[in-house]
């Protein structure tokens, strides 16, 4: 969005939580109103791996490391994601 359209940053970055947050509510929703059925012990064990991680780079590694870092290491995982 800031490279194609010309958007400033912080604008794209709220636009993209936003529609990541309604994407994740909607999936949620709807997996709660069909009563599909998923691994619980799945989910819990990824968030007990999660939440840890989650605090640990807010509350430490976001200041250690340099933002160019952080974005260049973003940008790596979702292109090893995106391809496996």
């Amino acid at each position: 969005m800031t490279k194609v359209l010309a958007i400033e940053p912080a604008t794209a970055k709220v636009f993209s939580l936003g529609i990541q947050s309604f994407g994740m509510v909607a999936a949620t929703l709807t997996i709660l109103f069909f009563k599909i059925r998923f691994y619980h012990r799945v989910v819990f064990n990824a968030l007990t791996g999660a939440i840890p991680g989650v605090i640990v780079s807010l509350l430490w590694l976001s200041d250690l490391l340099p933002r160019l870092a952080i974005k260049s290491l973003f940008s790596v995982l979702l292109v090893l994601f995106a391809t496996l």
